[in-house]
């Protein structure tokens, strides 16, 4: 897969050793901070649009489209290399990489993977709630509460038609109003991901 190729991209990283990369919200506001800052160069040119995101402990999720050839490698180099840089200066005794490679991505091949990844991403916070959330869950109520209260992800402000941050016309075009996306959540919350989209 190439950078240079115009598309949407799933984006991730985990620590090294699958240890954590947010210590805590003061760590993870400056994540968030860096993937709004970081979207534009130097001169003030936008090279990816994000369309949603979501901070585990020690590991992150994004969903981008590059708007220049090369955008999405220069956005993420940014971000590894601040936040990284961020990390070991606060935690002074550390040194050395924090993330487990550059980045990994995918790039969306279709509709229905397009949507599959707003729903997967969103989810990822139920793994606080269970480890085994990809399987289904009984309270239905209490999880979709978690999810919409989780202030580590996109999922407060998707229904924000002036967003500064988020791309999501096409998302609001799909969806006319928050409960419009909970029902689309709903299946996988009682019953699990569908085994042949657990690869992302």
């Amino acid at each position: 897969m190439q950078d240079d190729d115009f598309g949407t991209y799933h984006v991730y990283n985990r620590g090294v050793d699958k240890r954590s990369i947010f210590m805590d919200d003061i760590d993870r506001k400056n994540m968030i901070n860096k993937i709004e800052k970081y979207r534009f160069n130097k001169n003030g040119e936008k090279e990816v649009d994000l369309l949603c995101y979501c901070l585990m402990d020690n590991h992150y999720h994004l969903l981008i489209q590059p708007c220049v050839q090369g955008g999405m490698s220069k956005y993420m180099h940014r971000i590894g290399t601040g936040y990284t840089n961020y990390f070991n200066t606060r935690n002074w005794r550390r040194s050395g990489a924090l993330f487990e490679t550059t980045y990994k991505s995918r790039q969306v091949v279709d509709d229905s993977h397009f949507w599959h990844l707003y729903r997967y991403i969103h989810l990822n916070p139920l793994k606080f709630l269970s480890r085994s959330w990809k399987a289904g869950m009984n309270d239905i109520e209490h999880a979709v509460e978690f999810v919409k209260g989780y202030q580590w992800s996109s999922f407060h402000i998707l229904f924000n038609q002036d967003s500064y941050l988020l791309k999501n016309r096409v998302f609001l075009s799909e969806f006319k109003k928050p409960d419009d996306f909970i029902y689309f959540l709903i299946d996988w919350i009682c019953f699990g991901v569908p085994k042949r989209q657990l690869l992302v």
